[in-house]
């Protein structure tokens, strides 16, 4: 591990103790906001916040019941909300220090070598024989493996720079794979699409790079990985992120600061026209749900005044 990558691990640490110490404010937060009568649209907000902050710190339990409270003011149920809000507060009062736990192993990673030429599939169907051959037949060495010990010895042994893995083994595999010695620096990719709402959420924390829907297209499968292995470009993209959540952005500032991007945030929108002209950014990220503007506005007019610059939504 470099010394760069030990001061962002670091950083990121702090970063979640300071957001689970947070967890409480954020709750009463909700809370006021039910007792006074806000309106739904700004407590969707405030649940939206804490679900994707939370699901960013890898809180998967707080992420999946705020989540449940944010679709709750989508469906206009305000009823049950309180009830969702006791559920959070009973996550995050009695055992904060069982939520701090960080992965094992996380002090342990270390860089890959670039352009590293191993691809470890994950995936009991029959279809990932096909895959192996046609990726092997571009000059990769390529292991299959079918369940979730198999990986993790395959882990222990070596990392692949490449990891693919079926939806259904995805985020455990993936999972074993960041915690292992060497598994921050791997690509991963999961192979298909995830089809229950704990599958989703699964993967929003797992540490996956993205994502193959058709399982079935080896053509674009094996391009994706080929261009995976290309020398990235010298130049320093600049990344503007858009989000009224600072321990979401001071994550984000943390991550892309320390593998060298531009960053800059923005956490309101009345100042977005100016900041988008001045910036010029390659890459936008635009949280869901914006206070007073909707995300698809944001994007349409940073596309039409900035037609370089990639739209990313964030939770």
């Amino acid at each position: 591990m470099t010394n760069v990558q030990a001061a962002v691990e670091k950083q990121i640490a702090a970063l979640r103790q300071r957001f689970v110490a947070k967890l409480p404010e954020r709750i009463a937060a909700i809370t006021t906001a039910l007792e006074d009568g806000s309106e739904l649209r700004e407590i969707q907000r405030l649940f939206h916040s804490l679900a994707g902050t939370a699901a960013t710190y890898k809180l998967e339990e707080v992420a999946a019941v705020a989540w449940e409270g944010e679709d709750e003011c989508v469906e206009e149920k305000r009823d049950g909300l309180r009830a969702i809000v006791e559920r959070l507060r009973g996550i995050a009062t009695p055992q904060p220090a069982s939520v701090l736990s960080l992965s094992a192993g996380a002090g342990e990673r270390s860089n890959l070598i670039p352009g590293g030429r191993s691809v470890l599939i994950a995936s009991a169907d029959l279809s990932a024989e096909l895959l192996r051959r046609r990726v092997a037949s571009e000059g990769f060495h390529v292991i299959v493996v079918t369940a979730l010990t198999a990986a993790r010895e395959a882990f222990a042994q070596r990392i692949s720079a490449i990891v693919i893995a079926s939806v259904d083994l995805a985020s455990d595999v993936i999972t074993a794979l960041r915690e292992s010695r060497g598994g921050a620096s791997a690509v991963a990719f999961v192979l298909g699409t995830p089809r229950t709402f704990v599958e989703r959420i699964r993967m929003l924390h797992c540490g996956a790079d993205g994502a193959f829907a058709d399982s079935n297209d080896i053509d674009a499968i094996v391009q994706t990985i080929c261009a995976a292995q290309t020398t990235p470009s010298v130049s320093c993209p600049r990344i503007l992120c858009v989000d009224d959540d600072p321990e979401y952005v001071a994550w984000v500032r943390a991550v892309l600061g320390g593998a060298g991007y531009e960053f800059l945030a923005l956490n309101d929108p009345v100042h977005f026209e100016g900041t988008l002209a001045a910036f010029q950014p390659d890459l936008l990220l635009l949280d869901i749900v914006l206070p007073d503007v909707s995300r698809a506005d944001a994007a349409l007019y940073a596309a039409k005044e900035n037609g370089r610059a990639r739209v990313q939504a964030a939770a």
